[in-house]
């Protein structure tokens, strides 16, 4: 049985209840699972074979980011540690609610959009980062110069500036009388003085 919660006409999130790893496979394939933002399995332990579902899904590199929530009985406190301890993210006691499953759901999904969005930002950073840096000096390749130079230039029209670019003649023969990590080194120390 699958649940869908729509917003503005487009999927927000797909809970799905399942009992075995082969009924998760085949909902990666379904339509409105794979266009939601966020999906989520919820699954009854009652039947201990669903413990090893978790494990599966955990493992699986096509399913592991999509969180798993477990229906247990509230007495059921060893299957709750055991599902747990295989990778649900959170129980749900039964009896329960159908008011606050959806909140937790929610609650879930609106988590793992943040910490996404998080995760991206970090990783958008540090590809910018990387990409504006040489990685031997530590100050900015040529491109990043130039990119920069000129964006600082038509700000500041109105001033007068002096350019220099200078080259290291012969840095091949430092390189090869004293050895790489030195010459890395002296890259360094150069990136240094003039930062």
């Amino acid at each position: 049985r699958k649940r869908q919660a729509r917003f503005n006409d487009r999927i927000e999130f797909c809970v799905a209840d399942v009992t075995k790893y082969e009924d998760m496979m085949s909902l990666k394939r379904n339509k409105p699972f794979t266009k939601a933002v966020s999906n989520m399995a919820i699954m009854d332990i009652s039947d201990i074979d669903n413990c090893t579902t978790i494990k599966k899904i955990r493992k699986s590199q096509a399913m592991r980011r999509i969180p798993v929530v477990v229906a247990a009985n509230c007495d059921d406190m060893r299957g709750q540690h055991k599902a747990l301890q295989m990778g649900a993210i959170d129980v749900i006691t039964k009896p329960y609610k159908t008011e606050n499953v959806q909140y937790r759901v929610e609650n879930i999904v609106s988590s793992i959009k943040e910490s996404s969005r998080l995760e991206e930002a970090k990783w958008r950073t540090e590809l910018t980062r990387i990409s504006q840096i040489d990685p031997k000096t530590g100050i900015w390749n040529k491109e990043s110069f130039c990119s920069k130079t000129q964006k600082y230039l038509a700000a500041h029209a109105d001033g007068e500036y002096v350019i220099a670019r200078w080259d290291i003649d012969n840095f091949k023969v430092f390189n090869d009388t004293f050895g790489v990590a030195a010459g890395d080194q002296l890259l360094l120390d150069i990136g240094e003085k003039y930062m």
